[in-house]
């Protein structure tokens, strides 16, 4: 499935060969093309369709946004200082790349398959406790992209 485009509320300038090389060799996972391609367009930021869904294991059907995407190269949001420096309890073969508002990620899994490039997506929930904390959200981020909406007024 193609990943449709997405409109940047907060763009910043797109990640460089330099620096995905630097993640490369830092990382032992492989990045989704359109995950690289969204990076390329702008390396973090912020855009307006945000909104999804996901179920949650304890709560059920439940809400929720990016609040940015990590960036690849160097900042305060880099997905490289995520991977060094995980939360406590984190889990091991997740990487995230987005942080929600509220200070959860949404993380490539790749605990089953640690050389695939189109991992699952999964919301890591820090309140929730060990074995609760990672709910399913998309089956690869191509399908994580094209479930996110804009939240009308209405919503809120």
């Amino acid at each position: 499935m193609a990943q449709r485009t997405l409109n940047w509320v907060i763009k910043e300038v797109g990640v460089n060969d330099t620096a995905l090389e630097h993640l490369r060799g830092l990382v032992p996972y492989r990045l989704p093309i359109n995950f690289i391609k969204l990076m390329r367009e702008s390396d973090g930021g912020t855009t307006l369709e945000r909104n999804f869904f996901y179920k949650n294991n304890s709560l059920g059907l439940r809400r929720s946004s990016v609040g940015c995407f990590l960036s690849i190269g160097p900042s305060d949001d880099s997905l490289l200082d995520a991977f060094k420096n995980p939360p406590e309890f984190f889990p091991s073969k997740v990487l995230p790349f987005a942080v929600t508002g509220n200070g959860n990620y949404i993380c490539f899994d790749y605990r089953e398959d640690s050389s695939t490039d189109n991992p699952t997506i999964i919301y890591w929930d820090h309140e929730e406790p060990e074995g609760k904390d990672i709910s399913f959200i998309a089956k690869n981020f191509d399908d994580f992209i094209n479930m996110l909406y804009v939240v009308k007024d209405y919503e809120e």
